[in-house]
């Protein structure tokens, strides 16, 4: 069996400067949280037995310090820093090319239908869907393991030409769907339309810009990138921003036909995919509602080579059992996104069960989840009210219950990683402070306390703000879960644990779409919500805290306002992310978490999370990268000829 672990790390890459690459998400399965608690004791008993393989991945500066239930070693001080990462005529460590088949027909697993209005809102559930049919400007080389081997993709080559200038060359031959050559003013519109959500006659025809887990705009705005010629772009940034690249090259940014989006008023949003006119290596032929969507190959892709499936479908499968039992019957190959329903226990007895015939890859933390709340709407409009819940809330709990240790408590910054602080400082903060069976202050690690519980202290310091607050009684809420990766079961022990302060949290559930629906009209007080880390850069770690969905929902909805956090947050957001000298932002950084963790919080995480990409040997030519925002349009990847996908 081949299981790649990535377990408490530091992931350092330095691109100009230490940049941090993250990788993998969600958890929790889809049955009741008391249902799941119950069987997962045995599940544990079982997971021991699966053989993991700590990975090391050293060089091109990257780090990673694999821990089997210890606490990380420190990072490296410092990394020497790199040039950016240049377009390579020949990508490293490709595959044979007498290994590489073309056709096959691969099956892919969806955990839930696509929900987002329009491409340039970036999410998953929808980039998952759209991704095949469209190109970006750079990507992430899927075909090797060198985590920063970033290749042209509609560029067919770029340089930097000063600190804040990159001047980008086209791929002649890349033409839209229609047969339309992509020219730089089709490059041009479409980084403006990701950054501005009412440029170029836009505002009919798009929803909100972007989410919290892209920020091309925190380095990039409208009008900074003008044709040199027909097939020659050049951006200027707004400062030197050595995310700036790894940003253009995950597959969230796409490049969109500006002759069909405005000349023929085209939005190319899933909810029209008729409408979709890609310069991709997929044609979208059908969505079928809440069952799947189907591709077939690009017959005319412009790619010589690519791509090397005849087609696939992508399955919608909601809950945890039919996921499991597809992947069992091998009537699924591998998940179309890393977000899935499958939580660590299943995906851990899976492994075992399905032992060469099935890879389970494992990496994170990359995503977060958390409680956020409406502040519009009382008694959460009241940041003593935010701050009890933040203490009464026990991370550990949640990591165990469900990862068995696995998941990283739910700091705003990651734990144990370059810009985190450690598990050891992290238990000295109220909200995450534990005793032993004997009452003993824990204080260096949470591996193997016997009796471990949450610190009296932080129940008391929170029952203690709610009487402040006129709420000594308690209260009654609606805590909100959308019934996607685990949301219902986190909402559940969410809900216990908030009873012993005196809130009395009601849980409603809501299908994906409606939930979504629910959020972006403020109807809501709390909710249960997760999101991704594209990129371990604090420019990302913090995106859910400015001018996101979530910090909208904050606000009373989508279209309103953006919850603004205190103590100088934004300007310390935009001094980190200027910032070259690394031990001068991280002390930023800090700086920001200190805010989020002391005075509000909008959303505050229970865990980091780390997840299983399952993939059939059936499917070759994939290599699990550094974000799952990296795989998504599959133009690499074929089937067995021995083996043939279904």
């Amino acid at each position: 069996m081949k299981s790649t672990w990535l377990r408490k790390h530091n992931l350092l890459i330095s691109i100009g400067i230490l940049l941090t690459l993250a990788v993998i998400v969600a958890c929790g399965a889809s049955a009741p949280a008391e249902e799941a608690a119950a069987g997962q004791d045995a599940a544990k008993e079982v997971a021991k037995e699966v053989a993991v393989e700590p990975t090391a991945m050293v060089g091109a500066q990257l780090v990673v310090t694999p821990v089997a239930k210890e606490v990380a070693k420190a990072a490296p001080e410092k990394a020497a820093a790199t040039a950016v990462p240049q377009a390579m005529a020949k990508p490293t460590a490709m595959p044979d090319a007498s290994a590489i088949q073309y056709g096959g027909f691969i099956t892919f697993m969806d955990y839930n239908a696509p929900t987002q209005k329009a491409i340039w809102e970036w999410a998953g559930s929808q980039l998952k869907n759209t991704s095949p049919v469209f190109n970006g400007l750079l990507e992430f080389n899927p075909e090797t393991e060198d985590p920063l081997d970033i290749r042209g993709d509609l560029a067919e080559s770029w340089e930097q030409t000063d600190a804040t200038t990159y001047v980008f060359r086209l791929n002649q031959n890349a033409k839209w769907h229609d047969g339309v050559p992509v020219t730089a003013d089709d490059i041009i519109f479409s980084l403006d339309g990701a950054v501005c959500a009412d440029c170029n006659g836009l505002d009919n025809l798009q929803g909100a810009s972007r989410t919290g887990a892209i920020y091309t705009d925190s380095y990039f705005e409208a009008g900074n990138a003008r044709a040199i010629d027909q097939y020659t772009v050049e951006v200027t940034t707004m400062f030197p921003a050595p995310a700036f690249i790894p940003t253009l090259a995950l597959d969230v940014l796409k490049m969109l036909p500006k002759h069909t989006v405005i000349g023929e008023g085209k939005a190319q949003t899933i909810k029209a995919p008729e409408d979709f006119n890609g310069s991709g290596p997929f044609l979208h032929t059908g969505y079928t509602k809440d069952v799947q969507n189907e591709y077939v190959a690009n017959p005319d892709y412009w790619k010589e080579g690519y791509p090397r499936l005849d087609g696939m479908r992508h399955v919608i499968l909601i809950d945890s059992g039919s996921q499991i039992a597809a992947f069992q019957t091998e009537q699924v190959m591998m998940p179309n996104w890393i977000v899935h329903q499958i939580g660590v226990f299943d995906a851990k007895k899976l492994a075992i069960e399905l032992e060469g015939t099935v890879d389970f890859n494992w990496a994170g933390p990359i995503l977060a989840h958390g409680v956020g709340f409406n502040t519009t709407k009382a008694p959460f409009d009241d940041v003593r009210v935010r701050q009890a819940v933040r203490l009464a809330i026990d991370r550990a709990e949640f990591v165990e219950v469900l990862s068995g240790g696995v998941h990283w408590m739910g700091a705003p910054v990651p734990p144990d990683t370059l810009y985190g602080r450690t598990t050891a400082e992290l238990l000295e903060i109220p909200g995450y402070r534990y005793v032993d069976s004997a009452g003993n202050k824990v204080s260096t690690s949470l591996e193997g306390v016997q009796g471990l519980t949450k610190d009296p202290q932080d129940i008391l310091d929170a029952k203690a703000l709610l009487a402040e607050a006129g709420l000594a009684n308690g209260f009654d809420a609606v805590l909100s879960a959308r019934n996607a990766v685990g949301y219902p079961d986190e909402a559940a022990i969410l809900a216990e644990q908030l009873k012993k302060i005196g809130i009395n949290a009601t849980i409603k559930t809501y299908e994906s779409a409606a939930g979504y629906a629910a959020y972006d009209a403020g109807d809501m007080q709390f909710l249960v919500q997760g999101h991704t880390l594209a990129l371990g850069d604090p420019d990302v770690i913090f995106g859910q805290f400015s001018h996101s969905t979530m910090t909208r929902w904050g606000a009373g909805g989508a279209t309103g306002a953006n919850f603004e956090h205190p103590g100088g947050f934004e300007d310390l957001l935009k001094a980190q992310a200027r910032e070259l000298d690394l031990e001068k932002r991280k002390a930023i950084v800090r700086q920001m978490e200190d805010i989020l963790m002391e005075q509000d919080a909008q959303y505050i995480r229970f865990f980091w999370g780390a997840r299983a990409f399952p993939v059939n040997r059936s499917v070759q030519g994939f290599v699990l990268h550094p974000s799952h925002y990296m795989l998504t349009k599959w133009e690499h990847i074929w089937c067995d000829p021995n083996n043939p996908c279904n």
